[in-house]
């Protein structure tokens, strides 16, 4: 009899008891029970078998396929057999307990050995089933080469370093290196290197370095090393990369401490440290690997609250170089590095001796370390997909990377899903960026938060900025940022000056922000003590792409990203300098201050913009109270600042008729000045327009006007001065920031006495001085004509000007015509005017070379003859052969270093001319003539130095003299030729500063009684010596210091009480006017025009000014002056244009 059941669980006892049944249904006893236990299944491998596998031990685990828990007993055994012939090296009886799979921990097993494990479940009875095999694994290598120096300068710099994974102490003796000069398995014989000793031992997790040995290791081919241990057994090969892969100082080691498969070159050798440590809380946070303008490293610090001071830090790729430096990272905030960065030892981030290589990091393949200061990797990051490879095996060739980080990303990689985030799977922890990098800010929610506001510098504009050496930073944050810890301003240099500590990181609290505030704040900064989170400042003319980025904590706000900011330091200077005059007229407008701001930055860069100016009105005597608001109003009309003109007129010279672009303006009803102290200031209402900006690399020049009143010579006090001290005094900004700048100011000024004086005046009824329509200038001296009766053409003035215009103005200052030159061409020379057979002739040239000769015909100019003889500029005045030209030719010189001589009736060349060798320079003086018939000579200087002496018949030249120096002479000779002679004086000046007398017969010849080295002006001279012979026995001229000069025609020696002192310098020529030539009130003048601006006359005889005088013009006075004997006035052209009239009688 028998019974079969199914459906059982497994493993489990099941009690089987009979009892029979009557055919009358009637059950009798059960038998005694009788029990026994189902069978179990077939264990299964799992999933994961392996796991906590050491030098020593491992735990192993299974799958119970079913079989109950608990209840089931396991027997699972271990071998170095995978088919267990060779013995089971140990087993275990295994029960397990309730809700746990089954597993065992297996211990004291051998390092470095393949472990193969088998199991089999046990029913309650004991029947067991087959084994079933687990699979095997590998115990850790107990002992490794860890790290091989085969670079050192000799053989016992050399060295190779084991490292003992296991967990116990490993003695060493008998234990050797081997050393073969080629690859792994090359059958070349090894030399042994090492013998281990005794004493040798090696503990727990420690490293043990073999050195100071007599063989050296040829780290520039590709050898290997061995290592056997005591039985003989090989226990670790490393071969290093080669040839020419290991550079003198690197070293080929594991990655981290007995990594069984990674190596790298190493540049930051680790001999007895650790080649990588977990216990740092820093982290390669993201890795932008793209363009290499655009390729930065950024570091965080997973600590909540220590601050980190990374001190000779290293960072390093696969190019083996390390790059070193220092840098701060605060709690869970970021440093970064980048293309533009500089190691602490001088090498660049890329090129072709960069740390990463030409093109810095490669982004289809390579790895960073970042290294402490010992060289002990803290972490690493490596990104590859297939070639290139950028790790070693033991073997010394790249070999692929398991679990890389992503690459070739668009933007970056960065760690997810958290900052800092480190499972040391790269794959795991690192993914691209999704449309942005995040620069020094989260990879994790970026750009969620509201976007901030930057208003300075400006975020709308890609044109380039430049910030100033103080500047703001004017922003709106939009959401509390209190919380996040990476509120910063990052500035990456991409150009300029080299900048070493680049990128720079500032916190925007340290800066003055404050992440709670969510209205506008501004803050100024200012560069040069700008120090960012590592003590350091921007660095001037440096270019900087600057991000912005707040942090709630939870997001970051949009970055905001300037392209292009230049940062510059530059220390702009403030100069004054007194521009007043001694005598200053009624009714004129002068300056008493000259300011020179000078824009120190280079060209290109922001404006500079003058805002305000305090200066102080003084009496004469300082020491007296300064001016009173009441005595200012009686002086004068108006203050006013005034920018010197840099299109017309004479640079850094107040011209009141040439620079009219007035910057601030105060008039009469609104001058102020403070009661005590006389100051008063003026503001420049709109700074930003051209006119009171200064361009980078210019210097721009301002005046401190004043405009006098009608009567103001009349009032009490008529004299004044000015002080300015411009370290207080002045006030200027940045050009878009409007932001003061700093500056170095010169010393405070103060200037002379400044006398109101009622001038010499114009004729009466006359509408004095002539204005032309056009803007333009008069270099040279007026014609003039009186009529007498001799011609029907009115008395008038002729002027030559610089637009290429000769003007005919009528004797009471009404406009007469003008004739153009064509082309039009500017006209430096004076216009030869000419009585011939009852007309009225005019004869000029120009800088074309033309040479006019027209008629008053007095509506208009008619032309007669034109010629182009030259082809280059004429400069030097056309003269005839006598004063009153009634000769036929006419006689000048030109550009192209000759003397012409025209007919005066036809405009050709005169004939039998010639033009000699001894013109040998440019001419732009007046040639001097004395053709009476003894003489027949001429006498011209020359731009070389050289004065020339000419035949007037035909051209020839008998003598010459050159001066010392050669410097041009651009003056005219004067000879003192009241006696028709060959042997008269010849006065001529020059540059150099001297006057010079010679026989004009023989010009290497000094005048009797005449000075060996001539009479020194010092100061150089570009004026004419003028002199009456006969008349007087001295002769004047100017120099460039504005003295006149008064020198003793026949010892050379000056005259007592002179020279006369102007307020500038002395280009037009004097003039001696007798008091006999016309009435002066019994005295002889001397007249002179000055660069101040001003016509002098000063008394012949004693050197003192005369009253009324000096008459100011609009500009500097450059042209000689021209002495109307008929109308009893002095005619002269002035730079700004105009042409005066004034009277010479007392």
């Amino acid at each position: 009899m028998s019974l079969s059941s199914s459906g059982l669980s497994l493993n489990t006892t099941y009690y089987f008891a009979v009892a029979g049944i009557s055919k009358n249904n009637i059950l009798t006893d059960y038998t005694a029970a009788v029990g026994t236990a189902t069978l179990t299944n077939i264990p299964l491998s799992s999933v994961s078998t392996f796991s906590a596998v050491t030098d020593e031990g491992f735990i192993v685990f299974w799958d119970n396929n079913s079989n109950p828990l608990p209840g089931t007993t396991y027997r699972v055994q271990v071998s170095t057999a995978s088919n267990f012939n060779s013995g089971v090296v140990d087993q275990a009886t295994v029960s397990t307990a309730p809700l746990s799979g089954p597993s065992y921990t297996f211990t004291g097993l051998t390092f470095s050995t393949v472990y193969y494990l088998r199991v089999r479940a046990e029913n309650h009875n004991g029947v067991y089933t087959d084994y079933v095999p687990l699979g095997s694994t590998k115990t850790f290598q107990g002992l490794w080469i860890n790290e091989v120096y085969p670079t050192g300068a000799s053989a016992p710099d050399d060295w190779v370093e084991l490292y003992n994974n296991a967990s116990r102490t490993i003695p060493l003796a008998g234990w050797k290196l081997y050393y073969t000069e080629n690859i792994i398995d090359s059958g070349e014989t090894p030399h042994l290197y090492w013998t281990g000793q005794g004493g040798d031992v090696i503990n727990a997790k420690s490293t043990f370095t073999v050195t100071n040995q007599t063989l050296i290791l040829n780290g520039g081919l590709q050898h290997h090393v061995k290592l056997q241990n005591g039985a003989g057994a090989v226990v670790d090969q490393v071969q290093w990369p080669g040839p020419g892969l290991l550079s003198q100082g690197q070293s080929f080691a594991r990655m981290s401490d007995g990594n069984p498969e990674y190596f790298e070159i190493d540049p930051t050798p680790t001999r007895n440290y650790a080649n990588s440590i977990a216990t740092d809380t820093l982290r390669i946070n993201e890795v932008a690997y793209g363009p290499l303008n655009r390729q930065f490293v950024e570091i965080y610090n997973t600590s909540a609250i220590t601050t980190q001071i990374l001190s000779n830090y290293v960072l390093r790729n696969s190019n083996g170089v390390k790059f070193k430096f220092t840098r701060k990272i605060y709690p869970q905030s970021y440093t970064v590095l980048d293309f533009s960065s500089i190691s602490g030892d001088g090498v660049s981030y890329a090129g072709q001796t960069g740390a990463f290589g030409t093109d810095g990091l490669n982004a289809a393949g390579d790895f960073l370390a970042l290294e402490n200061s010992t060289g002990s990797t803290v972490d690493q990051v490596t990104w590859e997909s297939g070639t290139p490879y950028s790790r070693y095996s033991y073997a010394g060739v790249k070999v692929p990377y398991a679990g890389p980080a992503p690459v070739n990303a668009v933007y970056s990689i960065g760690r997810r899903p958290t900052e800092g985030a480190d499972t040391d799977n790269d794959s795991e922890d690192f993914t691209g960026a999704g449309s942005t990098t995040t620069l020094a800010s989260r990879n994790n929610t970026p750009g969620t938060a509201e976007a901030n506001v930057l208003i300075y510098p400006s975020s709308t504009t890609a044109s380039p900025q430049f910030l100033g050496r103080k500047f703001p930073i004017t922003m709106i944050i939009k959401e509390d940022s209190t919380a996040g810890a990476a509120d910063n301003i990052v500035f990456e240099r991409t150009g300029g000056s080299s900048d070493p500590r680049s990128p720079h990181i500032y916190r925007l609290q340290d800066m003055g922000f404050d992440p709670a505030v969510l209205t506008q704040q501004t803050t100024v900064q200012t560069g040069l003590s700008f120090d960012d989170q590592d003590g350091y400042p921007l660095v001037s003319s440096a270019v900087y792409r600057v991000t912005f980025n707040t942090d709630t904590e939870l997001k970051s706000a949009p970055q905001i990203i300037l392209g292009t900011v230049t940062y510059d330091a530059s220390l702009h200077a403030v100069s004054a300098s007194t521009s007043a005059p001694l005598w200053m007229n009624n009714a004129s407008r002068d300056s008493a201050i000259k300011l020179e701001i000078a824009n120190n930055s280079p060209a290109g860069f922001n404006d500079l913009e003058l805002s305000t100016v305090t200066f102080k009105v003084m009496s004469s005597d300082l020491l007296a109270p300064p001016l009173t608001t009441e005595e200012a109003k009686n002086l004068f009309n108006a203050i006013m600042l005034v920018r010197d003109s840099t299109t017309s007129g004479t640079d850094g010279v107040y011209e009141s008729g040439i620079d009219v672009s007035t910057v601030a303006y105060v008039p009469m009803d609104s001058i102020s000045l403070e009661a005590g102290t006389g100051i008063s200031t003026l503001t420049v209402l709109s700074p930003g327009l051209p006119s009171a900006s200064i361009p980078a690399a210019s210097t721009g020049t301002f005046f401190l006007v004043f405009e006098s009143t009608q009567d103001a010579s009349g009032r009490t006090p008529k004299v004044f001065r000015v002080r300015l001290d411009p370290v207080s005094a002045i006030t200027v900004r940045d050009g878009p920031s409007d932001l003061p700048e700093d500056f170095n100011a010169a010393s405070q000024v103060d200037t002379s006495s400044i006398t109101l004086i009622d001038p010499a005046r114009p004729p009466a009824n006359s509408s004095w001085p002539y204005n032309p329509p056009a803007a333009t200038t008069i270099q040279s001296p007026v014609g003039y004509y009186t009529n007498w009766g001799e011609t029907t053409v009115s008395s008038s003035v002729y002027i030559g000007y610089t637009d290429g215009y000769l003007r005919a103005v009528k004797k009471d200052g009404s406009f007469k015509w003008a004739y153009p030159t064509v082309p039009l061409s500017a006209i430096r020379t004076s216009p030869l005017v000419v009585v011939e057979d009852g007309s009225l002739y005019i004869y000029f040239a120009n800088d074309n070379g033309d040479i006019y000769k027209v008629r008053d015909d007095n509506d208009h100019a008619e032309p007669i003859w034109s010629t182009y003889t030259t082809h280059t500029a004429i400069r030097s005045n056309l003269t005839c052969s006598d004063i009153s030209c009634s000769g036929p030719n006419l006689y000048f010189g030109a550009d192209d270093k000759k003397v012409y001589c025209l007919q005066k009736a036809s405009g050709e060349d005169c004939a039998d001319w010639y033009h000699p060798l001894a013109i040998d320079g440019k001419i732009s003086g007046t040639i001097s003539i004395d053709d009476r018939d003894t003489v027949k000579s001429g006498w011209v200087g020359l731009e070389n130095g050289k004065i020339v002496a000419l035949n007037t018949g035909d051209g020839t030249s008998p003598t010459s003299f050159d001066t010392p120096l050669g410097m041009p002479i651009k003056s005219s000779p004067y000879l003192d030729g009241r006696v028709a002679s060959l042997n008269n004086k010849l006065y001529f000046t020059s540059p150099d500063g001297k006057l010079y007398a010679r026989v004009s017969s023989n010009l290497t010849q000094l005048p009797t009684n005449w000075p060996v080295g001539d009479y020194n002006a010092i100061w150089p001279i570009y004026t004419s010596p003028f002199s009456i012979a006969g008349y007087t026995d001295y002769i004047y001229f100017g120099d460039d210091a504005g003295r006149l000069h008064k020198v003793d025609k026949t010892y050379g020696t000056s005259a007592p009480g002179w020279p006369f002192q102007a307020g500038g310098a002395i280009r037009s020529s004097p003039v001696l006017v007798p008091d006999s030539y016309i009435n002066q009130g019994g005295q002889d003048y001397v007249y002179f025009g000055c660069d101040d601006g001003y016509v002098y006359s000063v008394s012949a005889g004693d050197g003192v000014l005369r009253s009324k005088w000096p008459v100011a013009t609009g500009g500097p006075v450059r042209a000689d002056l021209v002495i109307d004997p008929d109308s009893g006035t002095l005619v002269v052209g002035s730079t700004d244009g105009k042409t005066y009239v004034l009277n010479l009688a007392p």
